[in-house]
C-alpha cells in the first residue's frame, strides 16, 4: 500500500502539471513547488519508514 502511495506522490508532479496549476495555482517550475514538494516527499518517507522518537521507548517496553 505505501510503495503505491509513494509512486503516485513521486509521479504526481509530471502526470498532474495541470492540476497542480488549474486547482492549486502553483507552477511546478517555481522554487516554492518544488521545496514544498520535497518537504511533503520527505514527511511521507519520515512517517511511513521510522519510528517517531517518542514511541521508541513504549515499543522497547520501557515506557
Amino acid at each position: 500500500m505505501y510503495m503505491l502511495q509513494l509512486k503516485g506522490l513521486l509521479t504526481a508532479p509530471v502526470l498532474h502539471t495541470h492540476y497542480a496549476m488549474d486547482v492549486l495555482h502553483v507552477f511546478p517550475q517555481e522554487a516554492y513547488y518544488t521545496n514544498m514538494y520535497a518537504n511533503e516527499v520527505g514527511r511521507f518517507l519520515q512517517d511511513t519508514l521510522f519510528i517517531a522518537e517518542d514511541l521508541q521507548p513504549l515499543l522497547a517496553g520501557r515506557g
